[in-house]
């Protein structure tokens, strides 16, 4: 993993985060604590076992999820849950969003190209979890359910809920599960799930479906 300041992940969130931070603390104690996360988000990625990097398709998700942990410690823990979805808003629900005026995505989700397409894409994924030393990374099933309509998906493992339990940051995790509920709506979609990892349970259930379902 490369340093903080030339890290994809905090490239990425860079923008709303400082917006957010020298929102909340002023221009100069905001961009301290943006250090402060900086330096937090490494030692997460030091200690983090290595799950296939830009092999991954999945990996991204847990290294953008430590800069948000990081975050969360330095602004002391202080860090509402409602302000986490706002920043998933900005940084990718209202680009689903505008994207979803161009792209029927309702109508997508139940073309049997894209279902198996889906299918395809993380059954590569799959058979890649099999052949490489990706330590914990998230363990998935494709439509275990055998729904006829829309696209699913389940997570047997997760390790961003792992670490979110082992540094005590369940209760901001559980909002990042949230956004999976506004990216699908954004799209005009809706997401079923019943389960989540980070909730406790032993699998995270994705179905997602148009909105008329």
């Amino acid at each position: 993993m490369t340093k903080p300041g030339s890290n994809p992940y905090t490239r990425k969130l860079k923008p709303v985060m400082t917006k957010y931070l020298t929102g909340r603390f002023g221009v100069a104690e905001g961009a301290s604590r943006w250090q402060r996360t900086l330096q937090i988000a490494q030692q997460y990625w030091d200690e983090t076992a290595y799950i296939g990097g830009r092999e991954n398709i999945l990996a991204d998700n847990l290294y953008m999820s430590e800069v948000l942990f990081a975050a969360v410690e330095a602004c002391d823990r202080d860090f509402p849950g409602e302000d986490i979805l706002r920043l998933g808003d900005e940084l990718m629900v209202d680009k689903i969003r505008r994207l979803s005026r161009f792209v029927n995505a309702p109508r997508l989700v139940n073309w049997r190209w894209v279902q198996r397409l889906v299918g395809r894409m993380y059954g590569s994924y799959i058979k890649k979890c099999g052949t490489r030393d990706w330590g914990n990374t998230w363990t998935m099933e494709v439509n275990r359910y055998w729904h006829a309509e829309g696209i699913a998906w389940r997570f047997t493992s997760c390790p961003l809920a792992e670490f979110a339990r082992a540094h005590d940051l369940l209760p901001w995790a559980k909002y990042l599960c949230q956004m999976d509920h506004r990216m699908a709506e954004a799209a005009g979609c809706r997401l079923i799930r019943r389960h989540t990892i980070v909730a406790g349970d032993d699998e995270c259930d994705y179905w997602i479906v148009g909105e008329d379902k």
